[in-house]
């Protein structure tokens, strides 16, 4: 048997809306309460009641205000023009405005003349608007304007109240009307509601205690909770939906889990969150198959223990890698350290202008993480930096190290080899009062175990003001790009097995601390250990004295290169295979000055100088190109010289018969010919000889290989495309093996040729066995009145 609790309500504590009875019975006892009040006092009506302004009222009668339905009495007599709120006339005896709008409001929501919404309404809500009451056909939004016929439809209390308890009851309800503390009892074996309508219970709290429950419906199933609503289940419980499941919450969702929670779906699962989602937990194991795809705008992993990760595949002795896949299916790393080389976090400046914190700082990250990554800001030294194998500096976008004291910037640690230096990104300034090198890294090769710097980079580093940027020796293999050396004496200093450096767009300069002197580059043997195959690509140098000094050097190179008020731009002794190819020379005096110093047959090789624009501003007569009397062979081509002064500019100094002054293009020099089967009628012919200027042939000799006796002359003619242009003779003699024969072909020129042949007057005898050697060409034009050649 069910009871039914009425329970309380706003108004007066009674649930008015759910008692049609007890409504009509408190109208009936405000109408009882006005009547007896009218009696009481004996009041006098005004007639018509409905108040006038323009009236007079005497003492002690009743109007009511028609636009509030208000009652007002006078207390004295009322003249005309008096307001019903003027206290000194009027007194309010029954305010029915104030309870009608309280009953109104006790029906449904009051929005009074409001033209627009001004809480959410909910579908099926009854709202008063403008003095009637409607019913809500849909959701209003707060702020949407009421429109009657589309979003609201009219309705009557009766028709309100007919919803809860049918038109029947509602009918009798004014003789069946319950208290508020009054219950309702229903008792029965079995209950059987059958509704072919719609069906709407509307009640305060309903409490419901049965065995078992079943509820079965064959269309939708609808739970509208404005409130809380709690599950409390003590036993299992199974949902088993055959259908799509969709779940919508305006608000938050919690969902406690005691014991152990599992989700298993056949299908795809599509989970969408607009906004946050926080995943908070002890442990967590994820297991797929397939493929786990993530795509998102940033990933950001933020462990308090380093990740772990499968063992990374070494890559070199400082890098590791773990393996990835792009998503065109190329293979690529994740760069790491090894464990001994896992890269530390960033070095801010500590502001300690003494330079101990900073010193300490970055010494210790490069013993223990191997690596020193400087934030941007100043950094202060007041002692090298000692370098290991491995280490690597790095910048930021603006990071700078200070100098302290006339201290360098690093030296070598320990004696040992220092492979795969990285020093990048940043800018090093000296003390003002510098006598050192920035970077001292010499070594005592080949006595000592160990080398210097091998297998290395710098990179887009300005070192500045040191008396000296670089200082090595047993240097390989290393490559400086978009670096800057500023020095007040010598930018770098190289020697002692020096090979296979590459300056790529670097630049020398000479420090404003200081107005003359100084290399920009400087080269020499050391301990008598020559150098191999050095090349500036690019590169840029100035104001130095000399640009570069080179010596004891197999193979230099200079590609596209500048220079810039260096007087003198190449000073080379013993440098073979040295090649200049390309650039500029702006405002200098001398191209090149080359010796062959060294006696050392490694020393002896061609110097070629070609591709060269050269700008002077000089009143006097200059050289371009100076070679000594030990010179080998020098090979210039496509040099323009311009002098905007009043000087002579000449692109060769020497004299016209300098023996061993030799200019000369590589391919038309004649070195070891055998002639042993020359003959009157078979000639040695020298195609590869060619040459692009008009040059003269210098000395040539007849090396012997055994000793031979000469019955008669031997003569040899010389053929310049077909036309006999000199005759030269072997006299008659006996002659020792390796005798070496000189001779001098004064009339002798290449022009442009490609054809010149050499014969002889009679067989040699059958024992004659020589090579022929003729000089290369030397440098000197069609000209044999002149002791130089000008260009100009």
């Amino acid at each position: 048997m069910a009871k039914i609790d009425r329970g309380y309500g706003p108004l007066d504590n009674h649930m008015y809306m759910y008692d049609l009875g007890w409504l009509i019975k408190k109208i009936l006892e405000f109408q009882e309460e006005l009547d007896t009040a009218i009696d009481l006092k004996t009041i006098h009506y005004a007639d018509p009641i409905q108040w006038d302004i323009t009236t007079q009222y005497s003492p002690n009668t009743v109007v009511v205000d028609p636009k509030t339905g208000t009652a007002y009495m006078s207390k004295v007599p009322v003249p005309a023009g008096i307001q019903l709120d003027n206290t000194d006339y009027w007194v309010v005896i029954f305010n029915y405005q104030r309870i009608y709008d309280k009953i109104m409001s006790g029906v449904a929501f009051n929005d009074k003349e409001n033209l627009e919404a001004s809480k959410d309404i909910s579908k099926y809500d009854f709202v008063w608007f403008g003095g009637d009451l409607y019913q809500a056909q849909r959701d209003i939004p707060q702020g949407s304007k009421y429109v009657p016929g589309v979003n609201i439809v009219a309705t009557t209390i009766a028709d309100a109240l007919a919803t809860y308890y049918g038109r029947d009851r509602v009918a009798q309800v004014i003789n069946d009307t319950l208290t508020a503390s009054e219950t309702q009892t229903i008792g029965a074996k079995n209950r059987v509601i059958t509704v072919t309508g719609d069906q709407t219970v509307t009640a305060g709290d309903i409490a419901e205690t049965s065995a078992n429950r079943t509820i079965k419906t064959t269309a939708d199933y609808h739970i509208d909770v404005d409130g809380n609503l709690s599950d409390h289940v003590d036993g299992v419980t199974t949902v088993n939906r055959g259908g799509a499941v969709t779940e919508a919450y305006g608000s938050s969702l919690d969902v406690g889990v005691t014991g152990t929670y599992t989700a298993a779906y056949s299908g795809a699962v599509t989970e969408t969150y607009k906004g946050k989602r926080n995943v908070t937990g002890k442990d967590s194991a994820e297991t797929y198959t397939g493929t786990k795809h993530v795509q998102a705008e940033n990933i950001v992993l933020s462990p308090n223990t380093p990740l772990t990760y499968g063992t990374p595949q070494k890559l070199n002795d400082t890098l590791y890698g773990v393996p990835y896949t792009a998503e065109n299916g190329d293979p690529y790393f994740v760069l790491t350290g090894s464990s001994e080389t896992v890269l530390n976090e960033l070095i801010k400046p500590s502001g300690d202008t003494t330079g101990t914190t900073d010193l300490a700082n970055m010494q210790k990250a490069l013993d223990s993480k191997k690596c020193a990554l400087l934030d941007d800001g100043i950094f202060y030294l007041n002692a090298p930096l000692k370098l290991s194998a491995g280490n690597l500096i790095r910048g930021a976008a603006n990071t700078e190290v200070r100098m302290t004291n006339n201290s360098e910037f690093a030296i070598q640690k320990n004696d040992e080899s220092l492979d795969h230096i990285k020093i990048m990104d940043l800018k090093i300034t000296a003390h003002e009062s510098s006598t050192k090198y920035a970077l001292n890294l010499l070594v005592d090769y080949p006595s000592s175990s160990y080398t210097g710097f091998r297998y290395s980079l710098m990179q887009n580093v300005w070192i500045h003001n040191f008396y000296g940027c670089l200082n090595a020796s047993a240097f390989w293999s290393t490559l400086f790009i978009n670096s800057r050396f500023v020095a007040k004496n010598t930018g770098v200093r190289l020697g002692n097995s020096v090979n296979n450096i590459n300056f790529i767009a670097c630049q020398f300069s000479r420090s404003d601390l200081v107005e003359s002197g100084g290399a920009g580059v400087v080269m020499d043997s050391r301990n008598s250990v020559e150098n191999y195959n050095i090349a500036f690509l690019g590169c840029d140098c100035e104001k130095f004295d000399v640009g570069y000094k080179i010596s004891t050097t197999v193979a230099p190179r200079w590609i596209n290169c500048y220079w810039e008020k260096v007087p003198l731009a190449l000073q080379l002794d013993s440098t073979p295979q040295a090649i200049v190819d390309g650039g500029n020379v702006n405002v200098g005096s001398i191209l090149a000055r080359i010796d062959n110093s060294f006696s050392s047959k490694i020393y002896k090789g061609l110097v070629s100088i070609k591709n060269v624009f050269m700008r002077v501003d000089s009143n006097t007569a200059l050289y371009a190109i100076i070679p000594t009397s030990n010179v080998g062979k020098v090979y210039c081509s496509n040099i323009n010289i311009v002098n905007n002064g009043t000087g002579k500019c000449w692109y060769l100094q020497g004299e016209k018969d300098r023996t061993r002054t030799q200019l000369a293009n590589a391919r038309a020099t004649l070195q070891n010919t055998d002639i042993s089967n020359i003959n009157t009628t078979k000639y040695i012919n020298f195609e590869s000889v060619g040459v692009t200027e008009n040059i003269k042939l210098q000395p040539c000799y007849i090396t012997l290989n055994n000793t031979i006796t000469l019955s008669s002359p031997l003569s040899f003619t010389f053929y310049n495309d077909n036309t006999s242009v000199e005759t030269l003779t072997l006299p008659a003699s006996t002659y020792n093996a390796g005798t070496k024969k000189q001779f001098t072909l004064p009339n002798v020129y290449i022009t442009n040729s490609n054809n010149f042949k050499i014969s002889v007057n009679t067989k040699p005898p059958a024992e004659f066995n020589a090579y022929f050697s003729a000089c290369a060409f030397i440098g000197e034009f069609q000209s044999p009145t002149l002791d130089v050649v000008p260009i100009i």
